[in-house]
């Protein structure tokens, strides 16, 4: 699919307005079917998820898995950038424990709402990661 949009050409030329740590990718949004057989070279996955339900699952299907660096995120890092996001979302972390996807993934339907789930997300993924 990547042959057929300009999104790296979009993300370049909007790359001075982007986070260097959390906007350096693209996001898509499939709708419509998907085939694993045909439309997926790979599921990367979170080392967090080693030994899950979710790694046993991945291990099923019929394309590439593979690990990424990983991300775990150290609250005094996160303390240091005070205010990247609200209150709600290091309450969440604090209280839950939450530092990794794993553990995100646990708390997110139950007691984390969508949006809390969304800025958790961020911290984890902005200063999870030594660089």
């Amino acid at each position: 699919m990547v042959d057929r949009f300009a999104l790296t050409d979009l993300a370049e030329e909007n790359a001075l307005a982007l986070d260097p740590v959390l906007d350096n990718y693209i996001e898509a949004h499939v709708h419509g079917p998907l085939s694993i057989n045909e439309d997926v070279e790979a599921l990367v996955l979170d080392p967090s998820y080693r030994n899950t339900a979710v790694d046993e699952w991945a291990m099923r299907l019929t394309c590439d898995v593979e690990w990424h660096d990983g991300f775990r995120l150290q609250l005094d890092r996160l303390f240091a950038h005070d205010g990247f996001r609200p209150k709600p979302a290091i309450d969440a972390i604090t209280e839950l424990n939450i530092s990794t996807p794993a553990d995100l993934g646990k708390a997110r339907d139950n007691p984390l709402d969508y949006q809390t789930a969304k800025w958790v997300w961020h911290c984890i993924a902005r200063f999870g990661r030594d660089h």
